[in-house]
């Protein structure tokens, strides 16, 4: 009589999980800094006034507006910053010197 062969037991394996990418973040989770959102809205200033003055008898002047949305931006850009380095200032009061 042949021997038979012995029959191969089959055990599962466990399987590698499988490598899902993170979705990409965004900057250290900032929001969109100042000037990007003044630069729009000097733009957004300037559109209005050139539409306004193509499609309606309204006469506006756009330099005036461009040189208005450029001060009034600067003058924002200007606070926030002498804010910001106030903020930092005071934060660094109780911080040991390195």
């Amino acid at each position: 009589m042949s021997e038979q062969p012995s029959a191969v037991e089959w055990e599962p394996r466990p399987t590698e999980p499988l490598h899902v990418p993170e979705p990409p973040r965004r900057r250290s989770g900032r929001p969109p800094r100042l000037r990007t959102v003044l630069l729009g809205l000097v733009g957004l200033g300037v559109a209005v006034s050139i539409l306004m003055s193509e499609f309606t008898d309204v006469d506006v002047d756009t330099q005036l507006v461009v040189l208005t949305a450029l001060i009034g931006s600067g003058a924002v850009l200007l606070l926030c910053g002498i804010g910001a380095a106030v903020r930092e200032a005071r934060a660094a009061v109780g911080r040991p010197n390195p």
